[in-house]
């Protein structure tokens, strides 16, 4: 019996990483899309060949990794390079997902974590989707902590997005994570819809 599959995503500094953290702590095995994508591109010869000719420079440092800034400096350049690299990396992706989620057969529910999951179509490979919000205000602020980004470069970042309200009306379930709930009440509030689907 296949496990009931959840697709969390939500704008950049939503929390959408935080919350799937805390289901992991819970044992909820969860599918990384972001983390998943580098993984290819570093394992996929073929991939890594595409994506270096899209660029017109190789995608990997001469250590072998990859080469994160050059990557994101091309798809911040627009919507049309974003798609480019989407388009040869997101069907890669998918099928790792299903591989994945087809070895998790003892485990009662999985979760994809996924920034693109309605933009890439990933929405269709789970059972519910959940949509991550909070103030753009905070989200900003979270991000230019965590990465020590400028604002200016948060907001490009934000605009490349889904807008907000698209992804909101799109899902099952929001979550809200304004900082007003505990991670063990946000948590809670979507593992009770869960539960309820199972």
């Amino acid at each position: 019996m296949k496990p009931f599959s959840v697709g969390i995503t939500g704008g950049i500094g939503s929390g959408k990483s935080f919350v799937s953290r805390c289901l992991e702590a819970k044992g909820i095995p969860v599918f990384y899309t972001d983390v998943e994508a580098r993984l290819e591109m570093l394992s996929n010869v073929g991939l890594h060949h595409r994506l270096s000719q899209l660029l017109q420079t190789s995608v990997l440092l001469s250590d072998g990794s990859l080469n994160k800034p050059l990557l994101s400096d091309f798809i911040r350049k627009g919507h049309q390079q974003a798609a480019q690299v989407n388009e040869l990396v997101h069907p890669l992706v998918r099928e790792r997902f299903n591989r994945w989620k087809g070895r998790q057969q003892e485990v009662p529910c999985v979760v994809m974590e996924c920034a693109l999951l309605f933009e890439a179509g990933f929405d269709q490979e789970v059972d519910l989707t959940v949509c991550v919000t909070a103030p753009l205000e905070v989200r900003i602020k979270r991000v230019m902590e965590r990465d020590g980004k400028t604002r200016a470069e948060v907001q490009q970042w934000i605009e490349m997005q889904m807008a907000d309200d698209e992804k909101e009306r799109r899902a099952h379930l929001l979550l809200n994570n304004d900082g007003r709930l505990t991670s063990e009440e946000l948590v809670n509030q979507l593992l009770t819809v869960v539960r309820s689907r199972i």
